[in-house]
């Protein structure tokens, strides 16, 4: 049994990017479950919050530590309403200086 993982191609980066497990047998067989290992780089293909690995019968989201997600997002919120702030600080004290 040949197994391998398939990413899901999509037009815009999801939350959570889904890959196939899908397994093969050459000829005809029945169906068997056995022990498998595979591994698929993930560069390019994770989420902004991780990767979704898609079963015949399962699926499982998996967080992967770098996908720049909420978490980032949130941060640069933070930081721009920071900057927006001290604007707006400094043309209030520029406008007390010029009375």
């Amino acid at each position: 049994m040949t197994v391998r993982l398939s990413p899901l191609i999509y037009v815009r980066r999801p939350d959570f990017w889904g890959i196939e497990v899908v397994g093969s047998v050459p000829g005809f067989c029945l169906p068997a479950v056995a022990p498998y290992t595979v591994s698929l780089p993930l560069a390019g293909i994770t989420g902004t919050r991780g990767i979704e690995v898609i079963g015949s019968n399962k699926r499982q989201k998996i967080l992967v530590p770098g996908a720049s997600g909420p978490i980032l997002a949130a941060a640069a919120k933070k930081t721009v309403r920071k900057r927006v702030a001290r604007k707006v600080v400094a043309r209030k004290i520029a406008a007390r200086e010029k009375k």
